[in-house]
């Protein structure tokens, strides 16, 4: 484990020692990604959420392996990046539902889904009903 130290040095006089005292310990970093390369690729996935985003994009956004990439992603985020992807999907539908009346079959090929049903089955998944219930019940 990482502990904060202080340390006082005396002079190298005999009889004199290094003081150490030991503090909390220090924080651990949640994840394995930069904060700047998260700010990067979370603004890429929301910029192009309409297309397939593949994770070869996006390991090399953050330039790393495929497999590196997804592991740093995961620990960062605490999912992979399909299921983030997924949700911010999901939460863009949520305000094009309430904000616009565009047809659902609209928005999920506005949103990348590879159609209505797909999308359906999908936002069912993470809000808990489909998407024209969701409509009508923000109305």
């Amino acid at each position: 484990m990482t502990y904060a130290l202080e340390t006082s040095l005396l002079r190298s006089e005999p009889g004199h020692a290094v003081t150490v005292r030991l503090f909390e310990p220090l924080p651990r970093p949640t994840g394995c990604l930069p904060p700047r390369t998260l700010v990067r690729l979370k603004e890429h996935i929301d910029a192009n959420l309409d297309s397939s985003l593949p994770m070869t994009e996006l390991a090399q956004l953050a330039g790393l392996s495929i497999s590196h990439f997804a592991r740093c992603f995961r620990k960062s985020m605490g999912m992979p990046p399909h299921t983030y992807v997924k949700q911010r999907r999901v939460a863009r539908a949520r305000e094009m539902l309430s904000a616009t009346n565009l047809p659902v079959a609209e928005i999920a090929l506005v949103l990348g889904f590879s159609d209505q049903s797909h999308f359906t089955r999908r936002f069912r998944e993470i809000i808990g009903v489909p998407p024209g219930a969701y409509r009508l019940s923000i109305r």
